[in-house]
């Protein structure tokens, strides 16, 4: 599945495609240090946001520029999809802007687009060299779904997926905007939505899983190691060949269900280990300070150990970890 023909050369610099607003500056300071202090480049950074501040825009204007990138900032004011629709309210409607990026972004063939709760560990040269072979675009496996969609199934069958290995994260995609730009239009994207928004619970992630199904190649793993696949948690701090570690529901700075922390050793000392900039102080230490003390070390080491699932009643029904997380880590 993750055999892929890589290009030879690629005569271009390396395109990478953020979104963010005021309240992810610091996130995504951190995923561009990590993606800056790993790849060579040089780089050319398309920023999709709703909107920063002046003193932002200086700040991201800088630090791309002292790391010999240059800075693409699209600002769009409106939002052409109705948000209202959406089902899924944990996300920022500003989630859609990456889509308003794959039409808006022209003279380039291939961006990569991260999210900016990642941290890139190592090199991404083989994962921006794939070959497209006539798709969309390069994705990666999405291990968690299984483990916080509530009948993940029926909501497969929903968006006409047969196979959950089908389904894609939308943190890390190799677009290929040539062809995007080519075959598809913003507009019959919003119509779709707008057909189909009623099942949306992961919002455009379900909807560019439900348009480019069997029209995308799959990546190996490594660049897109999900922090939702909780039974992989054990393993996570021995593997060495992760690319890009993805916070996908454990964010290192915040808290789960206000005195429950989110951290798992490993990923929190990653983490950590990026974040440590004059830009991201104020990031570094609330990751700190969320993550400190005896009791948060001793429940990181637990839920690492017992491959800690939130939604154990999704998958742990009747067995003896559905009582040890209740008893453990369900503290109101």
């Amino acid at each position: 599945m993750y055999d892929l023909f890589l290009l030879e050369r690629i005569g271009m610099d390396m395109n990478v495609m953020f979104v963010v607003d005021d309240h992810y500056i610091e996130q995504c300071l951190v995923t561009m240090h990590s993606l800056f202090v790993n790849n060579g480049g040089p780089f050319n950074i398309y920023v999709i946001t709703s909107g920063l501040k002046e003193k932002n825009i200086r700040i991201l204007k800088r630090f791309v520029e002292e790391r010999k990138g240059r800075l693409f900032l699209k600002v769009y004011t409106e939002a052409c999809i109705d948000t209202e629709k959406m089902v899924n309210r944990i996300w920022n409607p500003i989630v859609y802007f990456k889509l308003y990026g794959m039409f808006d972004i022209t003279g380039v063939d291939r961006i990569l687009y991260l999210d900016c709760d990642l941290i890139i560990d190592a090199d991404l040269s083989e994962l921006y060299q794939v070959d497209f072979r006539g798709n969309y675009a390069a994705v990666i496996e999405d291990s968690g779904l299984c483990q916080v969609a509530l009948d993940y199934e029926t909501h497969l069958k929903q968006l006409m997926i047969k196979d959950k290995k089908e389904y894609f994260n939308g943190g890390v995609m190799l677009l290929n905007l040539k062809k995007i730009q080519k075959e598809m239009s913003l507009e019959s994207m919003v119509a779709q939505f707008d057909r189909y928004a009623d099942f949306m619970v992961f919002n455009e992630q379900d909807l560019l899983n439900m348009l480019w199904n069997g029209k995308v190649v799959y990546a190996d793993p490594r660049f897109n190691r999900v922090a939702s696949d909780f039974r992989y948690r054990r393993k996570i701090g021995k593997d060495r060949n992760v690319v890009i570690y993805h916070y996908v529901t454990n964010k290192p700075w915040i808290k789960w269900r206000g005195t429950d922390v989110r951290g798992y050793e490993w990923c929190v000392r990653k983490y950590l280990q990026y974040c440590n900039l004059p830009e991201t102080q104020n990031l570094f230490h609330q990751v700190k300070k969320v993550n400190r003390g005896l009791e948060t070390h001793i429940s990181g080491w637990l839920k690492t150990c017992l491959g800690y699932n939130p939604n154990w009643i999704v998958e742990e029904k009747n067995s003896w970890k559905q009582f040890v997380n209740a008893i453990l880590f369900y503290r109101e």
